[in-house]
């Protein structure tokens, strides 16, 4: 949940959004006198933003007071107490909470579960693959496994490889085995990270859903590993614009994932 406005934000203040549902969502915040469950009536429920927001005027005119400083904001109820806290984070201010507990619509609970299932998934994208019935660092040896797959089940020769660079992609070893199999080496310039840019963005999203499902589950940063490769693998099962909205899976495999099986991340019934 987000407070403020920023100046990214103020582009699109004359874009419009569907919305799709109206209800009341119950939170546990941090307040004055520590933990507390509050409610936000007439939620409104818009699967194209991609960000929670509260809207200071509402609360206002709840007659609330909101005081904003440099690193955090307070709520106050009409008698003065704190009823909740939000941190600053760059132009905003995130509301303190520990777990969302209530959803505006009934349908929503099992929506939730699979917002937490897919990593944490934007609404948006979320309600892309039930709208279609989906639902009821690269090392040396890992480059050879992926290439010699590739080519078995695609029938088809990785041609050229393009990478930062990183010592685990120029050394002698590395070399030897492109120039063995005929694979072309191109690199980027040096500390120009926009010439990898598509590599570069899924490497910050794979890692803001890895943070994301640790919080969430709150294991600690020993699973980071496990982390990734879970927001990797369910990365590759979730639609993309630049694929026409399939899936990297289905692109691959030629049909859809089945996600029937997928459990929340650090969940006691995902060991199980």
């Amino acid at each position: 949940m987000l407070f403020g406005w920023s100046s990214q934000h103020a582009k699109h203040a004359q874009a419009c959004a569907d919305v799709k549902g109206k209800g009341t969502v119950q939170l546990r915040v941090a307040g004055g006198m520590g933990e507390r469950q509050i409610e936000f009536k007439n939620t409104l429920f818009v699967p194209d933003l991609r960000t929670n927001l509260i809207s200071v005027a509402k609360i206002t005119d709840k007659g609330h007071t909101v005081a904003f400083y440099k690193t955090e904001t307070f709520v106050n109820d009409a008698s003065g107490k704190i009823t909740f806290i939000a941190d600053r984070r760059g132009d905003l201010y995130c509301l303190r909470e520990n777990s969302e507990c209530g959803i505006v619509q009934e349908k929503c609970s099992d929506v939730f579960k699979w917002h937490c299932r897919l990593g944490h998934l934007n609404a948006k994208d979320s309600f892309r693959i039930l709208r279609n019935g989906v639902l009821p660092s690269i090392k040396f040896s890992e480059t050879e496994e992926f290439s010699k797959c590739f080519e078995r089940q695609k029938g088809q020769k990785m041609i050229c490889l393009q990478s930062d660079n990183g010592r685990e992609y120029c050394n002698n070893d590395f070399n030897q085995y492109l120039a063995d199999h005929g694979i072309l080496k191109r690199l980027s310039v040096p500390r120009t990270p926009e010439q990898n840019g598509l590599a570069e963005r899924m490497n910050r999203t794979l890692m803001d859903m890895a943070r994301c499902l640790l919080q969430k589950s709150g294991l600690g940063t020993s699973f980071w590993s496990e982390a990734v490769a879970t927001s990797c693998f369910i990365r590759n099962k979730c639609p993309s614009s630049s694929i026409q909205w399939k899936t990297p899976y289905e692109k691959f495999y030629g049909n859809s994932p089945d996600l029937n099986y997928l459990k929340i991340f650090g969940s006691k019934d995902g060991a199980e």
